[in-house]
C-alpha cells in the first residue's frame, strides 16, 4: 500500500514481542499424551510364546515433514508489522516445530505490486529464499524491507499483486522445491486485497500463464495440497485488510488486463476455506507474529498416516492390526500389536524397536516404543512323561548317540554324543517337559555340561509316530549355537506318555 496512503502511523512493540515470547513457549510444548501409550513394554514369554498389547499412538497437530512458505506485503504500510514478524520470527519456529513439524523446512517471499498507469511499480513478486531450515530461513526473513519511495516501491495502489504470488507459489514459476510427501502450509501476511486479474501486459510480468485470477490462483493451491494460512491485518480505510473489496481503491489497473477491477470483497476467506486452511484478522498494532502462532494452532486437522516400523533382534518379531491406518492430525490411532517369540531357546533377552512414523516419517522419540522379551522355560505339561535313545545322523552327516527320560515334575536325565566333532552333553537339570495335547510330540528344557564343563541351556524336541520307532524324529538345539537339525531316527525308539 502506498506510503504517503497509509500516512504517517506509530506502533509501540516491546509489550507485544513478549506477549509473543510467551505466546510461543505454550505452543512449543507438545501435549502430554503426544507419542505411543505405553512407551516401554517389558513382558516374559517362553519360546514360541506370543503376546498382545494395545497401543495408542497420539498424532500431533502438524506432521512431522511439513513444508512452510512464508509469504508478506512489504509495501510502505507493512513497516511495523514486518518488524514485528523479523524480532519474533524464531518464536514463530518454535511454535510450528512443537506442534509437531519435526522435520519442517521453511521458504521465504514476498509481493509487492506493479502498474500500468503510472509506470512499472517495483515488482509483482520476488522469492528471498527456497525452502531451508529455521536459521536460514530467519536470515531470509531479516532481508525484507518495505517499499518507500511513493510510485516506485510502495505499493502504489492500495491493492497488491497477492494472487500472482500465491499462484506461482503454487507451481514451478517461483522457484520453490515443495517436497512430494511432505504437508504443505502458506503463512501469508498483509493488509490489502489483491487485483484480479494480473496479465502478461503488465510491466514485471514474466508467468507462463496469460492471467492470473483468484480462482486460478485457489485452483493452483488446491492442486499442489497447500493449507493457506492468513493474517489480515486491519487499521481502518488505509489498512482494509486481505478480505476488502479492491475495486475502489483499484486505480493503476487491471486495464489491459480487464475492463475494470474484477476482484470482490472476501479472497481471503474463500482461499483458506478451499485450502483446509485459517484466517486471522488482526488489528493495526497488534503483534502478527502472535497472530500466527494463534492461526497456527486453529489450524484443521490434516489427514496423516501413522505406519508402525519395528527392528527387533532375531528371534522376536512384531505384528499390528491394522498394519497402517489415517487418522486427523491430533487424534489417536489405535494398533492392537503382537509379540511373538520364535527363539527355539529360552534364558535370553529380546527386544524390538517400533518407531510409529507420521507419513512415513519419524516423529521423535515420544514416537518411538521398546518391547524388552525375557524368554523363559514354558510351563510343563502335567503328567508328561518321555523316554528316548537311539541314533540319527546329523544336519553335518555325522552319527550322534542320545538317551534319556524325563517327566513332570521336571526330573530325569538326557546324555548326547555327536561322533563327529566328539562332543558329549550331559544334563544338569530338567527344568521343563511339554507335551503335546494328542501325545506325538515333545519338548525337553534345561541345562547341561558339554563335555563336563561350563552350563549351557538346551532344548530336545521329539516326535513319537509309533512302534516300533522308524518314523521318529529327534532334535537338539545348545545356547552356544550348536543343531543336530530335525532328524528321522535311524535306530532306536521315542516314546512319549501323557
Amino acid at each position: 500500500m502506498n506510503a504517503g496512503i497509509a500516512g504517517a502511523r506509530r506502533w509501540r512493540y516491546a509489550a507485544l514481542a513478549l506477549l509473543v515470547f510467551v505466546l510461543a513457549l505454550v505452543a512449543a510444548v507438545p501435549g502430554l499424551g503426544q507419542g505411543v501409550t505405553p512407551q516401554q513394554v517389558t513382558v516374559s514369554l517362553p519360546p514360541g510364546g506370543s503376546t498382545m498389547v494395545a497401543k495408542a499412538v497420539e498424532t500431533n497437530p502438524l506432521p512431522p515433514a511439513s513444508d512452510f512458505l512464508f509469504l508478506a506485503d512489504t509495501t510502505g504500510s507493512m513497516g511495523p508489522s514486518i518488524d514485528d514478524v523479523k524480532t519474533n520470527a524464531q518464536a514463530i519456529i518454535n511454535a510450528i516445530e512443537g506442534a509437531g513439524a519435526a522435520d519442517g523446512r521453511y521458504a521465504v517471499a514476498n509481493y509487492r505490486d506493479t502498474t500500468a498507469g503510472l509506470g512499472a511499480c517495483d515488482y509483482l513478486d520476488e522469492l528471498d529464499t527456497n525452502f531451508t531450515n529455521a536459521a536460514g530461513a530467519i536470515t531470509a526473513i531479516n532481508t525484507w524491507s518495505v517499499g518507500s519511495t511513493g510510485g516506485v516501491d510502495d505499493g502504489c495502489d492500495l491493492p497488491e499483486s497477492q494472487l500472482y504470488a500465491l499462484h506461482q507459489a503454487a507451481t514451478s514459476s517461483l522457484g520453490l522445491s515443495w517436497r512430494a510427501a511432505a504437508e504443505k502450509f502458506v503463512i501469508w501476511f498483509g493488509d490489502a486485497p489483491g487485483h484480479d486479474p494480473i496479465c502478461n501486459l503488465l510491466p514485471g510480468y514474466s508467468d507462463p500463464a496469460a492471467a492470473v485470477t483468484e480462482a486460478s490462483a485457489t485452483a493452483d493451491l488446491v492442486t499442489l495440497g497447500a493449507h493457506v494460512i492468513a493474517v489480515s491485518i486491519v487499521g481502518g480505510a488505509t489498512q482494509p485488510g486481505l478480505d476488502a473489496d479492491p475495486a475502489p481503491t483499484s486505480f493503476s489497473y487491471p486495464p489491459p488486463c480487464a475492463p475494470d477491477e474484477m476482484g470482490t470483497a472476501g479472497q481471503a476467506t474463500r482461499i483458506t476455506t478451499a485450502t483446509g486452511g485459517v484466517l486471522f484478522v488482526n488489528p493495526a498494532g497488534a503483534s502478527v507474529a502472535a497472530a500466527i502462532i494463534a492461526a497456527l494452532n486453529a489450524l484443521p486437522p490434516v489427514p496423516v498416516t501413522v505406519t508402525p516400523s519395528a527392528t527387533c533382534d532375531a528371534g522376536l518379531t512384531t505384528s499390528f492390526t491394522p498394519s497402517s491406518q489415517v487418522v486427523p492430525s491430533g487424534s489417536t490411532a489405535n494398533f492392537q500389536e503382537t509379540i511373538t517369540v520364535t527363539a527355539a531357546l529360552p534364558g535370553v533377552t529380546l527386544t524390538c524397536t517400533v518407531d510409529f512414523l507420521i507419513n512415513g516419517v519419524s516423529a521423535g522419540p515420544a514416537f518411538v516404543q521398546t518391547i524388552t522379551v525375557n524368554v523363559g522355560f514354558p510351563p510343563s505339561t502335567e503328567g508328561c512323561k518321555v523316554t528316548q535313545g537311539g541314533w540319527i545322523l546329523t544336519s553335518a552327516g555325522d552319527r550322534a548317540n542320545f538317551g534319556g527320560n524325563a517327566h513332570v515334575p521336571p526330573k530325569g536325565h538326557e546324555n548326547y554324543v555327536d561322533h563327529g566333532t566328539g562332543m558329549h552333553v550331559s544334563s544338569i537339570d530338567i527344568l521343563s517337559v511339554v507335551c503335546s495335547e494328542d501325545g506325538t510330540m515333545a519338548s525337553i528344557f534345561g541345562t547341561a555340561t558339554i563335555d563336563g564343563a561350563g552350563s549351557f541351556v538346551f532344548r530336545i524336541d521329539v516326535v513319537d509316530n509309533g512302534e516300533p520307532g522308524t518314523n521318529d524324529r529327534y532334535r537338539l538345539r545348545l545356547s552356544n549355537g550348536y543343531d543336530s537339525g530335525n532328524q528321522l531316527l535311524q535306530g532306536g525308539n521315542v516314546q512319549i506318555h501323557t
